[in-house]
């Protein structure tokens, strides 16, 4: 009734390659633009708790808080 008409179905792996290389390039720009919004978050100090800047560090942790809110240089 349909006759015999074959639908060529066939991936090739360098194809499904690329996906992947395409998912995982995807991925990773996602992950640096949402580090990126959050690198932008940091907020000054309020001047009441402006004692609080500076480094604090303990046998297992270290923190530093600045001034202006930024980040510090890795």
């Amino acid at each position: 009734m349909y006759g015999s008409a074959v639908i060529p179905y066939s991936v090739s792996l360098s194809k499904v390659s690329n996906l992947r290389e395409l998912s995982s390039r995807l991925r990773y720009l996602l992950v640096l633009a949402f580090a990126w919004l959050l690198g932008g978050c940091g907020q000054p100090l309020p001047l009441d708790k402006a004692e609080y800047a500076g480094e604090w560090q303990s046998a297992d942790m270290y923190l530093l808080i600045q001034h202006d809110g930024s980040d510090p240089p890795r």
